[in-house]
Parts: C-alpha cells; sequence; structure tokens
C-alpha cells in the first residue's frame, strides 16, 4: 500500500499488487515535484529488500525446450526465457523466506506447476487478455528460513482463451539468495 500525507492528513492510498517486489514508486517530472521528509515503512512481516536475478543468472537451470525471447526493454535485464512444450523445467535454490518468480502475462500463455521443497504448492496460469511485462506469475511468502528448492514445470495446457501454452520467464526475486544447484550437495 502507499499512501500519501500532507500535514498528517491523508490525500491518498493506493494497493498495487501488480509489481512483485514491493517497490515504492513515485512518478513525476523531475522539475514539477520536490519530496520533502519522504517515509518508507515496512509492513508486517514482509522483507523489505529483495534481489531480483534474471533467467539467464547463476544457479537458475532451464531444462527442456526453452529459447529466447527478444531482447525488450520491457523485460528486466533483457533477458526473457519462453517454453511451451509439457515437462520444460527450470530448477534452482534459495536462501530465505520469500519468492518471486517474474514473468509476462499475456494471451499466448500458459500454465505450469511450481514446486517448493518437493511439495506441490501452485499451478500458475499465465493467461491475460493483454500483455503485460515483470508481472507475478507467483508468489509467495513466510517460508521457514533456510534453503529451499524451487521446481516449475511447465505443463503444455492452458486458459480456454488463451492461443498457447507458454511460459514466460524474465526473472526470480528472493529475500536471500540464490545458491548454485552443485553448493546445495
Amino acid at each position: 500500500m502507499i499512501s500519501a500525507f500532507f500535514d498528517d492528513r491523508l490525500l491518498a492510498s493506493v494497493v498495487d499488487e501488480a509489481i512483485p517486489s514491493g517497490n515504492v514508486v513515485l512518478g513525476s517530472g523531475y522539475n514539477i515535484v520536490k519530496y520533502d521528509n519522504l517515509v518508507i515503512e515496512k509492513i508486517g512481516c514482509l522483507s523489505e529488500q529483495c534481489k531480483r536475478y534474471a533467467i539467464s543468472g547463476k544457479g537458475i537451470v532451464l531444462t527442456g525446450n526453452w529459447t529466447g525471447v527478444g531482447s525488450s526493454s520491457d523485460n528486466y535485464y533483457r533477458t526473457v526465457r519462453k517454453a511451451s512444450e509439457s515437462g520444460s523445467r527450470m530448477d534452482f535454490c534459495f536462501t530465505g523466506t520469500s519468492l518471486c518468480i517474474v514473468g509476462v502475462l499475456d494471451g499466448e500463455s500458459g500454465m505450469a506447476d511450481v514446486y517448493i521443497d518437493d511439495h506441490k504448492v501452485a499451478t500458475i496460469d499465465a493467461y491475460s487478455d493483454s500483455r503485460r511485462y515483470r508481472r507475478s506469475l507467483f508468489t509467495i511468502h513466510d517460508l521457514p528460513a533456510g534453503m529451499h528448492a524451487v521446481k516449475l514445470v511447465v505443463l503444455g495446457a492452458h486458459h480456454p482463451d488463451s492461443l498457447g501454452n507458454a511460459i514466460v520467464i524474465n526473472a526470480i526475486e528472493v529475500d536471500g539468495e540464490v545458491i548454485a544447484m552443485d553448493e546445495t550437495r
């Protein structure tokens, strides 16, 4: 939630769940608005920071039929990978308590299962009637502190209104560190 106050009077309050990392963004022309005495407060038990890792980063293992998808400035680090084939996987390990898988929602996207520590925790449906970049495909908080193994498995299936089965992933966000798979043994 973003709340704006002036002289202790609430001017506006907005909840924006579309951007996954909890970043506070205040937009204006650089010469129009000056912020004085800006306070950003942590809410609840959620971490006030996270680290974003590009999908091509160390420790993220893609198996199956993943392809690169251009280098649009709409995507973090201009790295995006796409898979439509059933059984294509993304595996990684991280330390921490929170995770977000960031990708693209659109009319050609499909479904995938997410496993954490060998337990299926969700089925992602990345269908949307309009293209949306850098969106949360999956978010979880309040995991036990420590190392977690994450597996995303493309199902090769889709929402009835979707034109395809693609899962398009751009980045992952964690409140700890991604650990290279060979370091977990």
